[in-house]
């Protein structure tokens, strides 16, 4: 990423640098977004800017190169981030919001924040980044409509370091992204560090007839039109590693990947097949009287 993408008004660098000393440099952010970037070999974002807040805007879903990175270092600062390894994590939390984009992993808000968090924790525990800085930002934060507590976040950067610790230690290789989301997908469904606030439901009876559920029109065309677009994504991506398993030296796990996305797209393709054949229900209300 060149300097001059990092878009600061005239005058703003030296009114920070004089509230608060150097701290967080340009060349510190321009440098640990790139290489938060290159954890997960996407490319930079296309323009850093300065702002009220820290996140970023993904604009087209499917692509990363047309991202915005907002930062306000103020904002970072009074959390208590004023170090590098600090900053790197809070970028990989980012830059795992800019890498998870356009993915049918069917995450709420809550779950996609402790996903990114997680991921912080993976790049930590594979690159010896002390993590207490960030932890210490997020412990007492509360729980918002967009953001789970604190204590579900420091859970999960824990839990991204322990993983990436202990894949390292069995196959002496980093693990992909797929095999971290995977991961955690099955880890959160398992409800380990993850659980909302609704009624936990029993799970339910195979073929119990008590157990049936009907749908509307409308949801049977929306669970159609996900299976199609999880079918896509997971044909486009069996393509993807088959074509990279042509290069010798990661061709066993490019292979694996390959297997792995036909597996989902056949998972896709049997929920895709069975609500073309649902018929709608309609009778939806709290009571019915019958007239």
């Amino acid at each position: 990423m060149d300097l001059n993408l990092f878009d600061l008004p005239d005058g703003l660098l030296e009114s920070l640098q004089a509230d608060w000393g150097i701290g967080l440099t340009d060349d510190m952010v321009v440098q640990s977004m790139h290489d938060a970037s290159e954890f997960f070999n996407i490319t930079d974002p296309m323009q850093i800017v300065e702002g009220w807040t820290t996140g970023v805007y993904n604009n087209n879903p499917f692509i990363t190169g047309d991202d915005v990175l907002m930062i306000s270092r103020e904002q970072l600062e009074n959390m208590g981030i004023n170090e590098k390894d600090g900053l790197d994590l809070v970028l990989t939390h980012e830059c795992a919001h800019r890498r998870l984009q356009g993915l049918p992993t069917d995450f709420d808000s809550h779950q996609e924040e402790l996903c990114c968090d997680y991921m912080a924790g993976v790049r930590a525990g594979l690159n010896g980044i002390d993590v207490t800085q960030m932890q210490n930002s997020l412990a007492g934060s509360p729980e918002s409509e967009t953001h789970p507590a604190g204590v579900n976040r420091v859970a999960a950067i824990e839990m991204g370091v322990d993983y990436a610790q202990n894949y390292w230690a069995e196959h002496h290789k980093a693990p992909s992204f797929s095999d971290c989301v995977e991961y955690f997908s099955n880890e959160i469904h398992n409800i380990t560090i993850y659980a909302d606030h609704g009624q936990i439901t029993l799970r339910p009876d195979v073929d119990d007839p008590q157990g049936f559920h009907g749908y509307t029109q409308s949801e049977i065309n929306s669970r159609i039109d996900k299976a199609e677009k999880d079918m896509g994504y997971w044909k486009a991506e069996m393509r993807r590693h088959i074509e990279l398993s042509k290069h010798e030296s990661i061709r066993e796990t490019e292979l694996h990947h390959a297997r792995v996305a036909e597996r989902k797209y056949n998972d896709a393709k049997s929920q895709y097949d069975r609500w073309k054949n649902t018929k709608p229900d309609n009778l939806k209300g709290f009571m019915n009287d019958g007239n």
